[in-house]
């Protein structure tokens, strides 16, 4: 059964970028649940992770019907295959922004003594436009957004390690504030993955865009359309 490629392949760029807009909607949520300790936004993100889930099998099935129908060459086909890459890390982001929302509630629920340390925010910050960075290359064909996400990771794991070292110093206060440190620490190894994954999009998009195979430092150069 024949298909029409070219729409097929539009039809998927808007449920991908669909995807993207949501699992950025659902993040956002969870930081501003965290911010503001309000368990029930927390639990209502939760609930979009069914949501995030049902579209990410819809689009797999979409690649393989233009994969299987399509035969795809060139550009099309690593759109396709970067796109099963993409919705696999977006929904991975969605998971996280899950257990960052899981978090909050423990936090709402035991009380805490302890305020939040201004860099756990500023990270979840750097996080959230390093997503939108990401699902916007896409959008865009904005291959180069790839340097600005490594050097973002960077800063990201830097954050990582300011928080360890402030839980070193605050857990010890009290059996309360250890409980607070460690799940502020949880909250920040959620945020430096969720970076992690978003430098995974770029160089998916990197790849589609340019041909360039970018993974663990390696770069096989352009590919030949």
């Amino acid at each position: 059964m024949a298909i029409d490629l070219p729409q097929e392949i539009i039809d998927l760029r808007r449920e991908v970028l669909s995807m993207g807009g949501l699992v950025e909607q659902q993040l956002q949520r969870a930081l501003r649940a965290l911010s503001d300790f309000d368990a029930n936004l927390a639990e209502s993100v939760r609930a979009e992770d069914d949501q995030v889930n049902e579209i990410e099998v819809n689009i797999e099935a979409h690649c393989l019907r233009i994969l299987a129908l399509g035969r795809p060459v060139a550009g099309d086909l690593r759109f396709v295959l970067a796109v099963q890459r993409i919705t696999n890390d977006l929904e991975r982001v969605g998971d996280l922004a899950k257990g960052i929302s899981k978090r909050v509630k423990y936090l709402s629920a035991n009380g805490t003594e302890v305020e939040l340390p201004d860099i756990l925010g500023e990270m979840g910050k750097r996080c959230l436009a390093m997503l939108a960075d990401a699902v916007g290359s896409l959008a865009d064909e904005k291959p180069e957004v790839l340097d600005k996400m490594h050097r973002e990771d960077r800063f990201v794991d830097g954050m990582e390690t300011e928080i360890f070292w402030w839980v070193q110093r605050t857990a010890p206060i009290s059996s309360e504030t250890t409980t607070t440190a460690v799940d502020i620490l949880s909250i920040a190894r959620l945020l430096e993955r969720i970076a992690d994954h978003c430098v995974n999009i770029a160089e998916d998009v990197n790849f589609y865009v340019s041909g360039n195979i970018v993974r663990h430092g390696f770069n096989t150069g352009a590919q030949p359309d």
